[in-house]
């Protein structure tokens, strides 16, 4: 069985710092596609929280496609490495632009333009046409 610790500094709630720290074991392979996780009483108790919180960490990487939940059976991986891989990327993005006080649509729009160029890079190295320019990010 897999040992669940929680980093110190990892910041917010429980709840968010209990998935983070499943879906690093997921994107390290340390927790497989199949394997369950420990049922939310136990691991509330490991953890010293509230049965619930474990239960929302649960309930989050469900939603994110990680993690399947089912009455009375618990909870099981069903995402894969890959998956939770771009999750904690996602994470970690949305994180620094915070800090650096950069909005969602600034982030939306720098991240647009980046895949743009990279279209226009693989298409000029495969020797086909390059995708029509847009207008560039600029941040106000």
């Amino acid at each position: 069985m897999v040992t669940f610790e929680l980093s110190s500094d990892e910041g917010g709630p429980l709840y968010r710092r209990i998935a983070a720290t499943v879906r690093r074991l997921i994107a390290d392979r340390r927790l497989a596609r199949g394997g369950r996780l420990p049922p939310a009483r136990d691991l509330a108790s490991q953890l010293g929280v509230n049965v619930n919180t474990v239960l929302r960490a649960y309930r989050d990487l469900s939603s994110e496609s990680l993690v399947e939940l089912r009455q009375g059976r618990g909870a099981t991986v069903v995402g894969d490495a890959a998956l939770a891989r771009l999750h904690q990327l996602a994470d970690d993005l949305l994180a620094e632009a915070r800090r650096l006080g950069i909005s969602r649509g600034e982030l939306a729009a720098l991240l647009i333009d980046r895949d743009r160029r990279l279209s226009a890079a693989v298409a000029a190295d495969s020797g086909e046409p390059k995708p029509a320019a847009k207008k560039k990010f600029q941040r106000s």
